[in-house]
């Protein structure tokens, strides 16, 4: 591998901040013009991006060649420019519906298959009501977070709480930092699910990636996150406490995917309500599905909020066919190239997965 084209790549990813570029900075106002009106969708605006650097970072991918052999790992030096490229077409496609359609579900390995479809209109068709599961606030979650981060003797991670947030929770492994809203929602998940998902599910893959040897397995695989996003959500839908109505709202929420292929903010905040969301948890879904849109009247989908269902389903049919779920959490992987991924010793394994699976 050329050394010199390798920094150029790491250089480039470093610059790609994801959860800047594509949070509206005018959404709380937007939220409010919403509500007001049974007509009304969001007109989003995003920060200024450097359109200027972006194309200059494509050209300079482009210089590099892929590598002809097949060996591990120029294989995922390859697939990594592949990803890198997807990303900063994704980028400079704000505002461009259909371009976000396309490239983010090519991006993120988001299908919409029948058979997925089909199982997530059974799953959403569950018992289960969205009302408040926990009465916890941002601070008592966060001790939450803290007490239990402490028993797998993670002491310097740091809890932070944001203000007006458009998530309510996220991961910043890189950093050891978990982000969490003020303005917490618990309308579709108990603390249980939470802990399993967040914790149990991005953390502990993320500490067992860094007791990796090579500095390849110590960082994200390329075309992990849909792999990622599928066993956090196993974890929190089915080996928690109050997993039936997680699964049951990811369910939901991918089929509101679906329907965003089609459909304006306005339809699939009305699907979403029509298929029991509180309000409040309705708006967040569908925002986070028209996310890099500026008229969300467009129909089409922010594909990175719908994988999660997928991933599970794939995540759940690897491990009920006997997969390894020690590789599974060796490190941030995707199903494709676990194959490859050696299990670096002191691994964690969650408790609550081990009464599941046999481990391997």
């Amino acid at each position: 591998m050329n050394s010199q084209f390798d920094e150029l790549l790491k250089s480039i990813r470093a610059d790609i901040k994801t959860f800047i570029i594509f949070s509206p900075i005018n959404l709380a106002v937007e939220r409010k013009r919403f509500f007001k009106s049974n007509f009304y969708n969001p007109q989003l605006v995003y920060p200024a991006i450097e359109t200027d650097e972006l194309k200059s970072a494509q050209n300079k991918l482009h210089k590099i060649k892929l590598h002809p052999d097949s060996s591990l790992e120029n294989r995922i030096f390859n697939d990594r420019i592949r990803e890198t490229k997807l990303k900063l077409r994704l980028f400079l496609s704000i505002g461009d519906p259909n371009k976000i359609t396309r490239i983010s579900q090519k991006l993120y390995q988001c299908k919409f298959d029948q058979e997925s479809i089909r199982k997530a209109k059974y799953d959403a068709n569950s018992d289960g009501v969205f009302s408040p599961q926990e009465n916890f606030s941002a601070k008592e979650f966060r001790s939450e977070l803290k007490n239990y981060l402490e028993k797998y003797g993670l002491r310097k991670w740091k809890v932070r709480i944001k203000k007006d947030a458009d998530f309510y929770i996220q991961i910043r492994h890189k950093k050891e930092l978990i982000i969490i809203n003020e303005d917490l929602n618990w309308d579709f998940n108990s603390l249980d699910s939470a802990l399993a998902h967040e914790i149990d599910g991005h953390v502990v893959r993320a500490i067992n990636a860094i007791k990796q040897d090579t500095e390849t397995f110590q960082n994200s695989l390329p075309f992990y996150i849909k792999t990622e996003e599928g066993l956090a959500s196993y974890l929190g839908d089915y080996c928690a406490e109050g997993g039936k109505l997680a699964l049951k709202h990811h369910a939901i929420k991918y089929l509101g995917g679906y329907i965003a292929l089609h459909n304006s903010f306005r339809e699939v905040y009305n699907f979403f309500i029509d298929n029991g969301f509180t309000p409040n948890l309705a708006f967040q879904r569908a925002f986070r599905l028209k996310r890099g849109f500026i008229d969300t009247s467009s129909p089409g989908v922010f594909a990175r909020e719908a994988i999660y269902y997928e991933g599970m389903l794939e995540v759940k049919k690897y491990i009920e066919e006997g997969g390894s779920i020690r590789k599974l959490f060796a490190g941030k992987v995707g199903l494709k190239d676990l194959k490859y991924i050696p299990v670096p010793k002191d691994i964690i394994i969650p408790n609550r997965i081990q009464s599941k699976a046999q481990i391997s």
